[in-house]
């Protein structure tokens, strides 16, 4: 899994309903991002908000 993110391809730990535990950190700003799933093959993008911007101090990061 994958948070695509302003040019940045972020690999993503965990995945709540709520957040995701980023395995890369970065400081980006509050924006529109795009989650990237693969599964057998199968790929699933969805949209989300990141209301709140990604903090390298902090790797879990709310979506919504």
């Amino acid at each position: 899994m994958h948070l695509s993110v302003n040019g940045h391809l972020l690999k993503i730990g965990q995945l709540g309903p709520d957040s995701v535990i980023l395995d890369d950190l970065v400081n980006l700003p509050p924006c529109e991002a795009e989650i990237r799933m693969s599964v057998d093959g199968h790929e699933t993008r969805w949209q989300v908000k990141l209301a709140d911007g990604i903090s390298a101090a902090n790797p879990r990061t709310s979506i919504s």
